[in-house]
């Protein structure tokens, strides 16, 4: 309405689900258009002329007690997309969602908690198929492909915490992909980590403008060691240091 403040670039960004800059370029808009004006000491105030009126806010929010889990994980996807992973706590997931922080602590009881739900949600999103195809090189280069499409999506994932096992969204799949190579549950947690460190490392250096060749490039040599080793018989492989 006439005369309220118009919230930051920030608050509009997390509430309308956009990237920061397309919410600075939308109160730059409102400004040129006269539908917002800066008074000092006060910040953006809506003039006269009105502004559309905003987004209802989902149901849930004017009932924090019929909240759900997959609401509060859209919610703080959405902060991490916007602000990054560091952004990401109880108290701002629920300023984006409109909710009191206690309502949240009951489907999160940490802010660990919550991450692990959120990247369990977004590896979610990129399913691989059953059964898995013929080949060990394609079965590697089909989870490979699939952990890097999800990071791509969603670099924020590349500051995720380090040194769980579950940081590779996939590893079911794999350990079912694998079995015919009888690996022992040492052998087969140690593929898994080097392929989740593998597609981390790029994952730090998105913006790099070779970062897709040097990918592909290293994806490849990867497999190949990974190939010789699980096709070498088992008392042959070399012993592990």
């Amino acid at each position: 309405m006439a005369g309220d403040r118009l919230p930051g670039a920030r608050a509009l960004a997390l509430h309308y689900g956009v990237p920061l800059a397309a919410a600075n370029e939308a109160r730059r808009s409102l400004e040129r258009l006269g539908l917002v004006v800066t008074v000092p000491r006060v910040g953006a105030v809506v003039t006269s002329r009105g502004l559309p009126p905003p987004i209802p806010a989902p149901a849930e929010a004017a009932h924090p007690s019929a909240l759900r889990r997959p609401e509060m994980l859209r919610a703080a996807i959405r902060v991490a997309e916007v602000q990054g992973l560091a952004a990401v706590s109880m108290r701002s997931v629920a300023l984006a969602m409109g909710v009191p922080v206690l309502s949240l602590y009951r489907l999160a009881r940490t802010r660990e908690e919550l991450v692990l739900a959120m990247m369990a949600a977004v590896f979610a999103e990129r399913p691989l198929p059953k059964p898995a195809p013929s080949g060990t090189r394609a079965r590697l280069e089909l989870v490979l492909h699939a952990e890097w499409d999800v990071y791509r999506r969603h670099p924020w994932l590349g500051r995720a915490p380090a040194g769980d096992t579950r940081l590779f969204g996939h590893a079911e799949w794999l350990h079912r992909a694998l079995r015919d190579h009888a690996l022992d549950a040492s052998t087969l947690l140690q593929i898994e980590l080097t392929l989740s460190s593998f597609v981390r490392g790029f994952a730090l250096r998105l913006d790099a403008a070779d970062v897709e060749s040097s990918f592909a490039f290293g994806m490849a040599r990867l497999i190949d060691g990974l190939v010789a080793f699980l096709e070498t018989p088992h008392d042959r492989r070399p012993p592990r240091s």
